[in-house]
């Protein structure tokens, strides 16, 4: 039993090593290059594990677009050593204007088959990075310049959905000859599904040899364009042209360039783009405003509003846009009216996306989902005034109620007009008294208006005791944010009165409260001269 249980052990050990000896073996293919449109043959390298020999087959033999093929003729079979690599040409035949699209996919399969070691497939693909479909005689060259982004992006090889991107590209001519009707094609490559999302061609022009030119493509990066999920892009550029002269007359040449570029996707964002609206409008008109709403973030989003205002016009539109799932949008309607006294100026018409907590959206680098566009407004417009809407009334014969001479109080009344053609509130004061008076308030100090109505308005002052003659204070009506209406006012003040008058005494002045000490002593004195001199007499009779 134990010598048929040791023989059944050696069989599966022999077995596994026969079996590990095959797996080690298996050929390969240690250098596979891509195939050229424009190229008839390609060098692969393989090797083997063992010496062998390898046959090869293709299949298919044929690829076909619009009627035209691309034929693949098998290698011959090929010795192989051990452990050392062997080059395999194969040969293939690219029909005269075979149509190649940029990003198509065109490949076939490989195998070879070793005599010891069992079959390798291996696939051929045609490269898609060579924009260009012809090749380039003329000695063209394009350059990728600059790029530019206007929006969220804060790295010009990095765009948000909904950017705005400027490019440089900078054509020149190298060669010989003259180049004619160059045109200047552009694409945004989606790398991961082979195809042009973006593009367009430019108008055409000529470059002598040894000139160069700039030209300027902008573009937005539209979500309607993006596959859901795909970051990895490429730029691609490329400028054709018809060589005039030389050798080469009349073909076509071209050179291309291309940037590698991530379009950024964050977790939770919603922005707006293609906002429309009429850009220049008159004071009273309606403006509908449009845009789209864009989830252009990874996650759905719930409850979303967007807040449409200009602050200076007191303009205010809430809008709710609902649920948006990733990589979805839905429209965003509103009417904002003009007022009719609107000043004909341009005016800051902002939108800000807010979500579910209402506060407004922001990316991974802050920045928040808000915007500030320009609206004219012109035209129609109610002509805004250049100081307060009142008019202000004063009449000699009737301003001073009371008062008017030094010491005393003063009331003095004026008249306030609303001249405008809608209610007005009116804020009164005065100024220019202090060297004269101190004032004792306006009644009343605020008034409300309706156009062309009028009321009166006291201002009580306490006048200065040393004071007579002509004086002056101004009227102050003031409305809003608007300059104040002012109007001085003439108002005359008479010399203190009071006390009394000894003519020929005195010479005229009067005594009163403020000098009757002095005249006091001076009486005093009087008298005591009087009394001495009486004494005097009778001394002198006795």
């Amino acid at each position: 039993m134990k010598t048929k249980i040791f023989t059944l052990l050696s069989l599966s050990l022999i077995a596994l090593i026969l079996f590990s000896s095959l797996v080690s073996a298996l050929i390969s293919f240690t250098s596979v290059p891509e195939l050229s449109q424009s190229g008839n043959s390609v060098v692969l390298r393989i090797k083997s594990t063992e010496s062998e020999t390898a046959t090869f087959s293709i299949n298919p033999l044929t690829l076909t677009s619009g009627g035209r093929t691309i034929t693949f003729t098998e290698p011959s079979p090929v010795l192989l050593t051990a452990n050392n690599e062997v080059p395999v040409t194969v040969f293939y035949n690219v029909e005269s204007g075979f149509k190649f699209d940029f990003g198509e996919d065109f490949s076939t399969a490989l195998t070879a088959l070793g005599s010891k070691s069992g079959t390798k497939t291996q696939t051929l693909s045609f490269a898609t990075s060579d924009f260009c479909e012809v090749g380039n005689n003329g000695d063209l060259s394009v350059a990728i310049d600059d790029i530019a982004v206007t929006g969220f992006s804060e790295d010009d090889n990095e765009w948000y959905p909904t950017d705005t991107v400027k490019i440089d590209i900078n054509v020149e001519n190298n060669g010989n000859e003259d180049v004619k009707n160059i045109e200047v094609e552009w694409c945004l490559f989606d790398n991961e599904n082979n195809k042009c999302v973006i593009d367009n061609t430019e108008s055409d022009f000529n470059l002598n040899n040894g000139k160069d030119k700039t030209i300027t493509i902008t573009f937005n990066v539209d979500p309607e364009d993006l596959e859901p999920e795909v970051t990895d892009y490429s730029f691609l550029v490329k400028a054709t042209g018809e060589i005039k002269g030389g050798s080469f007359d009349g073909e076509d040449s071209c050179s291309d360039d291309s940037e590698n570029v991530e379009v950024i996707l964050d977790s939770d964002f919603v922005v707006l783009n293609n906002i429309k609206f009429q850009e220049t409008v008159q004071c009273g008109s309606e403006v509908v405003v449009n845009a789209d709403v864009w989830n252009i973030g990874e996650d759905d989003q719930n409850d979303i509003t967007a807040r449409v205002f200009i602050d200076e016009l007191k303009i205010n539109n809430q809008v709710d846009v609902g649920d948006i799932d990733s990589f979805d949008k839905e429209r965003l309607s509103t009417m904002i009216t003009i007022p009719k006294n609107a000043a004909e100026k341009i005016y800051h018409l902002q939108f800000w996306v807010l979500d579910e907590d209402n506060d407004i959206y922001q990316n991974e680098n802050d920045d928040e989902s808000s915007y500030d566009v320009s609206l004219k407004v012109e035209g129609n417009c109610r002509k805004i005034p250049t100081q307060t809407l009142a008019e202000i009334i004063v009449d000699p014969a009737t301003a001073i109620q009371s008062g008017g001479k030094a010491g005393e109080s003063l009331e003095v009344k004026t008249k306030i007009v609303n001249a405008g053609d809608e209610t007005q509130t009116f804020t009164i004061s005065a100024t220019g008294f202090d060297e004269w008076a101190t004032s004792e308030g306006v009644n009343p100090s605020s008034l409300s208006l309706n156009a062309g109505l009028s009321q009166d308005v006291i201002f009580r002052f306490k006048v200065n005791k040393d004071v007579e003659g002509d004086q002056t204070f101004v009227v102050n009506v003031k409305s809003g944010t608007l300059p104040s209406a002012t109007k001085t006012v003439n108002v005359p003040i008479e010399k203190a009165s009071g006390g009394f008058k000894f003519p020929g005494l005195t010479g005229g002045a009067i005594i009163n409260s403020d000098n009757w000490y002095l005249w006091g002593i001076g009486i005093l004195n009087v008298i005591l001269v009087i009394i001495i001199i009486i004494v005097a007499i009778r001394v002198a009779r006795s």
